[in-house]
């Protein structure tokens, strides 16, 4: 196999709220956690965003990337020599995907790893394979922020589970006036709020459904 077809594929341009900010995504059209929540209509990811952007405008520049993303992050643990260089001092893991295995999230912490003067923010509603990561290597790299993005829409839970320095959640706008909840993410660039990159910046992250 060509050696290009190894490399992983890290997004350098994106759009809206996420402009300046590169990322490593994978296909979630192809993931069967994703395949499996997407029929839960309660679910964030019933409204999954990525999968209409992957379905339609982006479906050949980007979707062929990310399903390679999907199988060289999850057939096996890289060498350290075989991961990228990231220069940028804020990078994002998943704008687009979830984890699909314990090598997919032991690939990303090596990322980290690697690049100790980045620091990456990493969203994931797979508690079960952090935990799996934390009792086999013992911590998350100190440069992780790690994010546990809620599932269900409207579900107002504002501690992070251990492991996870934050929690991102979604909600309706009828949810939102009916409760009061104050929405601290949208409407923004990301690389002039950097809340999510922090951990000094509150652990709950609110966002209304797109």
């Amino acid at each position: 196999m060509p050696a290009i077809k190894n490399k992983i594929h890290v997004t350098k341009k994106m759009t809206g709220k996420m402009k300046g900010f590169k990322s490593i995504n994978s296909n979630p059209i192809t993931n069967q956690f994703c395949m499996a929540m997407s029929t839960c209509k309660i679910a964030v990811c019933h409204k999954c965003y990525s999968t209409k952007m992957l379905t339609t405008v982006y479906k050949k520049l980007a979707q062929p990337a990310f399903e390679r993303n999907n199988k060289i992050l999850s057939e096996s643990v890289l060498p350290l020599s075989d991961l990228p260089i990231i220069k940028e001092k804020y990078f994002r893991f998943h704008a687009h995907g979830e984890l699909i295995n314990l090598n997919h999230i032991t690939n990303f912490m090596n990322i980290a790893i690697k690049n100790k003067d980045t620091t990456f923010g990493f969203w994931t509603k797979r508690i079960d394979l952090v935990y799996e990561y934390i009792n086999s290597v013992n911590k998350v790299p100190n440069n992780v922020v790690m994010i546990y993005s809620k599932p269900l829409i409207d579900q107002n839970i504002t501690i992070a589970p251990k492991h996870f320095d934050k929690v991102f959640s979604v909600y309706t706008k009828e949810y939102v006036e009916k409760n009061k909840v104050k929405i601290n993410c949208g409407a923004r660039n990301c690389l002039e709020c950097l809340r999510c990159y922090k951990k000094t910046t509150g652990i709950s992250v609110r966002e209304v459904l797109k």
